[in-house]
C-alpha cells in the first residue's frame, strides 16, 4: 500500500534519478550526483566534476502528503567556472518543471510525484580550500 505522506528520501531519489537520467550530463559528472557535500573535500578520492544538491527548508501540509522542498544545485570543477555554468544549465534544462515519479518496489503503484523549478538563478565563485569553482542555483520541489 502506497505511503499517504511524502518522504524526504523519495525526493532526494527522483531528483538524482532525473539528473543521471539526461546521457549526456551523467557522462559530463561521471556518474557523480550527490544528495549532500561531502564531508571531507580535502580528501583525494573526491572526483570532479561533480553535481550536489541540499536541503535547505520546506513544508509539508498537515496531512503529510503534500510539501514543497527548497534546494540548492551546485556544480562544482576543477577546471573551470565556464564547465560549472555548462553542467549548471545541462541540469536546469533537464529538470525545471519535470515531472518525476517515484513507483513502488514492484513498479505498479507511483509512491510520490512533483515537480521541481528554480527559483533563484545561480551565482558562482571559487573555493579555495578545494581548488575548484563552483555555481549554486536555488530550487524548490513540489510534490506528493
Amino acid at each position: 500500500m502506497a505511503s499517504t505522506r511524502s518522504s524526504t528520501t523519495g525526493v532526494k531519489q527522483m531528483i538524482r534519478m532525473l539528473l543521471l537520467s539526461d546521457d549526456d550530463l551523467n557522462a559530463a559528472v561521471g556518474g557523480r550526483v550527490y544528495s549532500a557535500h561531502i564531508m571531507d573535500a580535502d580528501d583525494r578520492t573526491v572526483k570532479y566534476p561533480n553535481l550536489i544538491f541540499e536541503f535547505i527548508s520546506g513544508n509539508a501540509r498537515w496531512t503529510g502528503a503534500v510539501q514543497s522542498q527548497v534546494f540548492e544545485l551546485y556544480a562544482y570543477s576543477k577546471e573551470s567556472a565556464d564547465q560549472c555554468g555548462i553542467l549548471y544549465d545541462q541540469a536546469m534544462e533537464k529538470m525545471h518543471h519535470e515531472r518525476m515519479v517515484l513507483l513502488n518496489t514492484a513498479g505498479t503503484e507511483v509512491e510520490q510525484a512533483g515537480v521541481a523549478f528554480e527559483v533563484q538563478r545561480p551565482v558562482e565563485g571559487y573555493n579555495r580550500e578545494i581548488h575548484a569553482w563552483w555555481m549554486r542555483g536555488r530550487w524548490q520541489y513540489n510534490g506528493t
